[in-house]
């Protein structure tokens, strides 16, 4: 498989450590962005983890299909994709 090449997202080159939240190929925005990653922050450093960076990206299924064929080299449907983005990443998915 040739090396994945994370995608562009909006903020992608940011160096501050955040949560980010955009949306591709659908109507849909998430209320109250601050409070929820607030959330999500707090809940990592009560972990007693780092955040680093983190993207939730809401999108079609189409659109997602189509990361995952350029991607991933997958012909199907997923609910998440992951990139690492450092070495030693904690990653989910």
């Amino acid at each position: 498989m040739e090396n994945i090449i994370v995608p562009s997202w909006p903020g992608i080159h940011h160096e501050k450590p955040s949560v980010y939240f955009t949306n591709h190929d659908i109507d849909f925005v998430l209320g109250e962005q601050e409070k929820i990653a607030d959330w999500i922050r707090e809940t990592i450093e009560e972990e007693g983890f780092q955040l680093g960076r983190i993207d939730y990206i809401f999108c079609s299924d189409n659109y997602l299909l189509e990361i995952n064929r350029k991607h991933l080299g997958h012909d199907d449907f997923t609910d998440i994709i992951t990139f690492p983005l450092e070495e030693n990443p904690v990653t989910g998915g």
